[in-house]
């Protein structure tokens, strides 16, 4: 149920119609209060005491009907150019970022501007008696005025906005920034608790298949540990967030046969892509394929993924010194339930090392980068699990410079930082 609702509170508060079908709600309810109040008072003296003379009914028309034709001009182009930015994000840093221009919430409110000063418009228009002698809503078509210049001044704003938005250190840096808070989102135990922390015990291993195939956007832990301590059982996941299920192979084992086993498959939402709902590896991966793109023969901009390494280095630090992410979960008795995959650093650095390893071979600023930010997990970290595996990619990363020719001044270079960070990683653990 928890997991259902965060994801129905992501597409609508995430959906591009969200915002502009709020203002647009918003304005219809006030063209009605602002023809209501026409009709409650007589606003022609003070108006004329203020020098703003009674409009004809023609003229009044006119102009909503000017005005309404206009929004629909300027929203067009709106729409323009958020898809030239949608289609350059994709094609220049990755499809995996558009979410995020999409999730842009000037861009929506900019087209929900445009969309309630039309309806404002048209509602007003609407109200307009066809009796040539009742006057027209006087004050009601007055404040489409301001309403107009505001909008034109929005627009301004966003061809400002779009012109930033599709510069490649801009998107990085909110991808990156994105990464960092969803990081810093991660429950994670400290040492004291870790070393305190129960181990499952080895039992029978009954597979709870899934029902269909999909990509897991969410897992419902809290579910899975009720439902383990209400059926006197334990589980082991055997997927994580952002991974892909197949439909009738395991996606966990149960120390029994459940009662319900679909219950359990229920527990994770599954959809048709991936989801930054839950844990951090949307973010990082989303990170990881701005840099192969910029990486790519057609491109080769290492500037740019250097900076996304930045960013995950960032992140990433800041992982292994706030400690280990729990992988056998409790239930309120403090009885182990669930055993799930790690989603420690060593997962992480598996999503950014696999596919940029053989990426930055011969590139020396993104393996050296890629030296850096393997020597700094080192020293952010002293759990022995997380240092063999910054170890272990160490040493994939020398057997890459090792493959260098000879003539590479860089080379032994290289080689000499990563047998220091190896050594140092040796008198840590």
């Amino acid at each position: 149920m928890w997991a259902s609702l965060k994801i129905l509170r992501s597409a609508i508060l995430g959906g591009f119609w969200f915002m502009p079908a709020l203002i647009g709600i918003v304005s219809v309810l006030f063209a009605h209060f602002m023809v209501a109040l026409d009709t409650w008072f007589d606003w022609r003296g003070p108006l004329s005491a203020i020098g703003i003379e009674p409009m004809a009914k023609s003229a009044a028309q006119n102009l909503l009907t000017t005005i309404a034709g206009a929004m629909v001009s300027v929203a067009t182009m709106v729409f323009s150019l958020t898809f030239v930015g949608l289609t350059l994000v994709s094609q220049q840093l990755g499809p995996r970022l558009v979410t995020m221009v999409m999730h842009d919430r000037i861009t929506q409110s900019t087209m929900g501007v445009f969309l309630g000063v039309f309806l404002y418009a048209v509602q007003v228009l609407i109200a307009f008696p066809a009796d040539d002698s009742v006057a027209a809503p006087m004050l009601a078509t007055l404040m489409a005025g301001p309403m107009t210049v505001i909008a034109f001044f929005v627009v301004i704003y966003f061809v400002h906005h779009m012109a930033q938005s599709i510069q490649a250190d801009v998107v990085v840096a909110r991808s990156g920034k994105r990464f960092i808070a969803a990081i810093a989102d991660i429950e994670v135990l400290s040492p004291e608790d870790r070393h305190a922390a129960k181990p499952i015990a080895k039992g029978a291993r009954v597979p709870v298949n899934a029902t269909k195939s999909g990509y897991v956007q969410i897992i419902d832990y809290d579910a899975l540990i009720e439902a383990a301590r209400t059926e006197s059982m334990t589980l082991e996941l055997k997927v994580r967030p952002g991974e892909h299920v197949l439909e009738g192979f395991p996606v966990l084992f149960a120390s029994k046969q459940p009662e319900d086993p679909d219950s359990l498959c229920d527990t994770m939402q599954l959809g048709t892509r991936m989801s930054p709902l839950q844990e951090a590896s949307y973010e990082a991966r989303a990170l990881v394929e701005i840099a192969l793109r910029a990486l790519s023969p057609g491109v080769r901009d290492p500037n740019t993924a250097v900076i996304a390494l930045n960013f995950l280095a960032t992140g990433l630090c800041d992982l292994a010194r706030r400690g280990t992410v729990p992988d056998i979960l409790n239930d309120e008795d403090g009885t182990p339930r669930l055993s799930r995959p790690s989603l420690c650093l060593d997962y992480y650095l598996e999503i950014v090392m696999i596919p940029l390893l053989p990426a930055a071979e011969g590139d020396p600023q993104v393996t050296d980068r890629l030296i850096r930010l393997l020597t700094a997990l080192g020293e952010a970290t002293a759990h022995k699990p997380h240092l063999a595996a910054i170890d272990g990619w160490l040493a994939a990363l020398l057997k890459n410079i090792e493959a260098l020719p000879d003539r590479n001044a860089m080379k032994s270079g290289f080689a000499g930082r990563i047998e220091e960070a190896r050594t140092a990683l040796a008198r840590t653990g």
